[in-house]
C-alpha cells in the first residue's frame, strides 16, 4: 500500500526531489572532504571546503 499525501497544493513529487537533491550533495561533500589530502595540502582545507560549501548552498537557498 502506498502513502497517502495529503492534498494541501503543494508540489510533493518537486519537494522529494528537492531532498533527494540535497542528499546528493552531502553524500558529495563527505567524499570531498574523505578524499583531500590533508598532510600535504593546507590543513584548513576541509574548513575551508566546508565553509565555501555551505556559502554556496545558503546563497542558492534564497
Amino acid at each position: 500500500m502506498s502513502a497517502t499525501l495529503p492534498t494541501d497544493g503543494r508540489d510533493w513529487a518537486r519537494i522529494e526531489a528537492g531532498y533527494r537533491a540535497v542528499d546528493a550533495l552531502q553524500q558529495i561533500i563527505r567524499e570531498l572532504l574523505d578524499g583531500i589530502d590533508v598532510a600535504g595540502h593546507d590543513p584548513e582545507a576541509p574548513a575551508i571546503l566546508a565553509s565555501n560549501v555551505a556559502t554556496v548552498l545558503g546563497e542558492a537557498g534564497q
